[in-house]
């Protein structure tokens, strides 16, 4: 979105998945009032991947989130704004950035700290950074570089090839996390977030569930893929020129495997659904009455759906956002056979002497050599009828 006013103000409004050169949300050489809403996964080629300003004046950002933008061959994930004018961007306490991505991550310089803890106002950044002049929130390029890039792991994929991007690994320090990795399709783990400090870290790599994963990740759709829950251990040492120097894996490389498991006919998927104004809906999934049979045992579980859909300012409705916020829906019933019985039967002969009934018992074995039934000799006649089926 390009302003060519005097200010641009944006209030509880949200700009969702543009791509430009510079400025893949907004660009504008104004004043820029943000107000309430929402910046999120827009794509500059060049810098800016949520917004671009390129003037002199001020930039006011309070009660927004700035997630999901990237500028991957430039600078300023969230917001470019040139190093020499930082003071005009004020970010308030109640301001957002989370996973904004740039071509690289800087260290913030001692000399610009009065600058940004006097503007930058809120504490909630970019995982693991405690700062805002990172790059991959605010551009800023004169700091020590820090690493971004590290291929950690492999995934395997048995009964479907993944896109890029569908599945993402977390490196966990005490349970925090440190850094998100993103799989491939040639089986690679590519983490894009950084280590902003120098040290020893003793971490643990495993696969993020659907839950767990970022804005703007691909889920898996919950009707096939199985996810691989193994933890590995990984250390990785960042020395003081902020350069990972050393990754070891206690217990061998990572190695995940995620299974596809088809299953034909288990696709639920209900006709278009028209929505004419916007708003938020909230539906419900649950199963029906049960008319394949008794001997299907029903899944009485219920999904709620949540969709968002808003005008795009120039009178058209988008769906902006649906979850799922009781999981991915999926129904399991089960099928239980009907018994059905049979009478096994023999003779016992008595030569020299009287039989008399109930003298010897008799023991059923399965293949096993189990026990299955046992009975004595008894006089024809006296067995009670039964429905089943002799042989």
């Amino acid at each position: 979105m390009r302003s060519g006013s005097n200010t641009f103000a944006l209030h509880n409004g949200r700009i969702f998945g543009n791509k430009a050169a510079n400025g893949g949300g907004i660009y504008s050489a104004n004043n820029i009032t943000i107000e309430g809403g929402e910046i999120t996964g827009n794509t500059a080629t060049d810098n800016g991947g949520g917004i671009y300003h390129s003037g002199t004046y001020q930039i006011n950002i309070s009660n927004a989130v700035i997630s999901a933008n990237s500028a991957p061959n430039g600078d300023g994930g969230g917001i470019w704004i040139n190093y020499t004018r930082l003071s005009n961007l004020k970010a308030y306490e109640d301001v957002v950035f989370e996973n904004n991505s740039a071509s690289q991550a800087y260290l913030i310089n001692t000399a610009d700290i009065p600058t940004h803890d006097a503007n930058i106002l809120t504490h909630s950044f970019t995982i693991p950074f405690t700062y805002g002049y990172n790059n991959f929130d605010i551009s800023y390029t004169v700091g020590i570089p820090i690493n971004t890039i590290l291929n950690i792991g492999t995934l395997e994929t048995t009964g479907a090839t993944p896109p890029d991007g569908l599945f993402q690994f977390g490196l966990f320090q005490d349970d925090v996390l440190q850094a998100i990795g993103i799989s491939d399709s040639q089986g690679g783990i590519e983490f894009i977030n950084v280590f902003a400090t120098v040290g020893l870290y003793d971490l643990t790599m495993r696969q993020l569930t659907p839950e767990e994963m970022t804005t703007g990740a691909l889920l898996p759709d919950g009707r096939g893929w199985v996810l691989d829950e193994t933890e590995f251990p990984v250390t990785v040492t960042v020395n003081p020129s902020f350069v990972i120097n050393d990754i070891t894996f206690p217990d061998g490389e990572p190695h995940f495997i995620n299974s596809f498991e088809s299953n034909d006919c288990g696709l639920i998927q209900f006709p278009d659904l028209m929505l004419n104004e916007p708003g938020t809906f909230v539906y419900t999934i649950k199963e029906g009455a049960n008319e394949a049979g008794n001997n299907w045992t029903p899944d009485g579980r219920e999904y709620r759906v949540i969709v968002t859909v808003e005008d795009d300012g120039e009178g058209n409705l988008v769906v902006t956002s649906l979850s799922y916020p009781d999981g991915l829906p999926e129904f399991i019933n089960s099928f239980e056979y009907t018994p059905t019985c049979i009478i096994i039967s023999a003779n016992k002969v008595a030569i020299g002497a009287p039989l008399v009934c109930d003298m010897f018992t008799f023991n059923l074995y399965d293949s096993e050599g189990n026990v299955v039934a046992t009975t004595t000799n008894r006089q024809p006649g006296t067995i009670p009828p039964t429905p089943c089926t002799s042989w």
